[in-house]
């Protein structure tokens, strides 16, 4: 299953850490990846929300992934962009790095004051 969010905060409600209620139930022993924009390593709001959602996901039972999508040019490429240009083929072969991974601990890493 796949659900959308409107834009990176869009996982949990204002002033909330926890994911909204409909999909905390979508999540519970399940793998679940958020896909940010291509962004997220050099935005810290999308790299806050990103780490944010992880952490929710793994909260709400979830086994937890983080999608890279691949910058196709404009800097903001969403996985919208990525399956309209290249297909469902190039979103299906994107890598996936788990909340565990070095890739979601060195962006962790970069949020640290």
């Amino acid at each position: 299953n796949v659900y959308g969010v409107a834009g990176c905060h869009g996982w949990h409600d204002q002033g909330e850490t926890k994911l909204k209620p409909a999909l905390a139930d979508k999540v519970e022993g399940r793998d679940t990846t958020f896909w940010p924009d291509a962004d997220c390593a050099t935005n810290p709001n999308v790299a806050s929300a990103s780490i944010g959602a992880l952490d929710a996901i793994k909260a709400a039972g979830g086994r937890a992934f983080l999608g890279a999508v691949p910058d196709l040019g404009d800097g903001h490429t969403g996985v919208d962009d990525l399956i309209s240009e290249h297909g469902v083929k190039a979103f299906h072969t994107a890598a996936r790095h788990s909340i565990d991974s070095l890739e979601v601990q060195q962006l962790r890493a970069s949020l640290a004051p």
